[in-house]
């Protein structure tokens, strides 16, 4: 079930400039192993003027998991921000279902089985060696087509099919989780600060623009205690481009 709600004229213009998109858990209708129940999880879009609300508890059970990386899943607001035009013009990055955020959720969600796995899967990147992530590119792949981002490790050189697909300032520095033992603990949680680093450098390079029209790469070298997810940076290297 969900709710589409044009809002009257005098709400708008505090939603003129909001593409939101929220996910309402009820941890007291969760019960571990049991069933999911109605209203567990409630999935709210609003696009300006505009929201859209509805239950998805049912799509959670029969699914298995639920997952968003930043495309609308109620086709309402898929439609009305124009997404639909964009996978019109550039496939299925822009889709809801056949991007490769999705296809990577649909085949690894399975694999979680603990706290430990799940972190594992939100930070996901084997963008050299996952099939998912090729692209008819040179080098034949992007860092784009994973879980969490780490375009700086794509190659400043390389020929894309899309220029977003390449080397750029585009990386996922942060994850969060919970779980229902962590909620029923003082409402705790877990966040990691940084790039994803499982099968990659830990490594950040990034694009700066100078103001008589070059470009420098900088790379900056994350240093710390990985395995409590403590980071320090420090400027690494520097050059033009």
């Amino acid at each position: 079930m969900s709710v589409n709600i044009p809002l009257p004229s005098s709400q708008r213009s505090a939603l003129t400039a909001s593409h939101l998109l929220y996910r309402v858990l009820d941890y007291k209708l969760f019960t571990a192993g049991q069933p999911i129940l109605d209203n567990t999880l409630w999935l709210h879009e609003q696009l300006p003027g505009y929201v859209t609300s509805g239950d998805v508890s049912n799509y959670l059970q029969s699914a298995g998991y639920y997952a968003s990386y930043n495309v609308a899943f109620w086709p309402l607001t898929f439609n009305l921000s124009g997404t639909a035009q964009m996978v019109a013009e550039y496939g299925d990055y822009y889709s809801y279902d056949k991007t490769a955020r999705a296809l990577i959720f649909a085949r690894d969600h399975s694999k979680v089985v603990d706290v430990d796995s799940l972190k594992k899967l939100i930070r996901y990147n084997d963008f050299k060696r996952d099939p998912l992530s090729a692209c008819p590119c040179d080098p034949p792949y992007t860092s784009l087509f994973s879980i969490s981002t780490r375009q700086d490790l794509d190659d400043p050189t390389g020929t894309y099919e899309w220029s977003f697909e390449g080397f750029r300032n585009h990386i996922g520095i942060d994850a969060k989780l919970t779980s229902s033992q962590l909620m029923n603990n003082d409402l705790q949680c877990w966040a990691q600060s940084g790039p994803t680093h499982d099968t990659q450098y830990v490594l950040i390079c990034c694009r700066l623009r100078c103001s008589v029209g070059c470009s420098v790469l900088t790379c900056f070298v994350l240093i710390g205690d990985l395995s409590a997810d403590r980071y320090f940076s420090g400027r690494l290297l520097c050059w033009l481009i």
